[in-house]
């Protein structure tokens, strides 16, 4: 099996995203019939390490479109890049990664499902030459016949490892909401204004945390989060600064569920596993 650690971590990041109806002719669009949040007469202006009332109401509303959810699917791409420091250099042999994901979350008979579909690109640079590299579509989901347990299998492989999932607490609502509660409760929040987006008119706001800043799009129909730019800084002697840019290609609220969307093809044998058979250790 080859999985990078990465591909878990930004698949993480990517949780936060939400969706909505599909419109006509196969097209996804925003509907809502939450009232729009009241800005004061100058939002921008905050004090220093508290979070302005306006952002906060954003972030809040964003949470709350979690609450009614039975179904989630989005695909999204996401651009990693630690090959820059501070000052927009680029350092030699840095890597970069995008990701083409498709995520499936449903809450279905008290049980939790979820599918990943990634495709990644990764670009490194090495004595002055560029190198890339295209990895297999990995596919990770839920066994419908068994919730607790997974598959996980890349494109090219003869058998699917089946693994136990390690479930700390029941799932109640489709995961998203708790990363924006955290971040109205440890984050600071500041409304920049508003923005057009992959053709959605949206509200800016910015959280800092320590040493990670993120720039996150909302649409002002749901408050779905249509775009995010992370910023995560390290002390350390390389001065290096780790950059990713997630981006909503395509969502859906509710779609119907698909028990093939959670079956092995029949072409691949079963093998019984744990979680870190999946992990490449190159």
């Amino acid at each position: 099996m080859r999985k990078s650690s990465l591909l878990i971590g930004m698949s993480l990041l990517l949780i936060a995203c939400n969706a909505d109806e599909e419109g006509s002719e196969g097209e996804i669009t925003a509907t809502s019939n939450q009232e729009q949040p009241q800005s004061s007469e100058d939002p921008k202006e905050g004090t220093e390490g508290e979070s302005d009332p306006f952002a906060e109401e954003v972030v809040q509303r964003a949470a709350m479109f979690f609450e009614d959810l039975d179904g989630l699917l989005f695909e999204v791409e996401g651009q990693l890049d630690v090959s820059v420091d501070r000052d927009g250099n680029v350092i030699e042999d840095g890597e970069n990664f995008t990701m083409l994901e498709k995520h499936w979350h449903y809450l279905k008979d008290d049980e939790y499902y979820n599918r990943f579909q990634i495709d990644t690109i990764q670009e490194t640079e090495e004595n002055g030459e560029s190198k890339v590299e295209e990895e297999p579509t990995s596919y990770t989901f839920t066994d419908v016949d068994d919730p607790e347990y997974q598959f996980d299998y890349n494109e090219g492989d003869e058998s699917a490892i089946r693994y136990e999932v390690d479930r700390v607490e029941e799932i109640e609502l489709i995961p998203g909401a708790a990363p924006l509660e955290r971040r109205l409760e440890e984050s600071v929040l500041t409304y920049l204004g508003e923005e057009e987006v992959n053709g959605y008119q949206t509200y800016v706001v910015q959280s800092v945390d320590e040493d990670m800043e993120t720039t996150h799009w909302y649409d002002q129909d749901t408050y779905y989060e249509v775009q995010s730019e992370t910023v995560i800084s390290r002390d350390d002697e390389d001065n290096v600064e780790t950059i990713s840019i997630i981006t909503v290609l395509d969502y859906e609220k509710d779609p119907e569920f698909e028990e093939s969307l959670f079956t092995v093809p029949d072409e691949l044998e079963v093998v019984e596993g744990d979680m870190m058979d999946t992990i490449d250790d190159e």
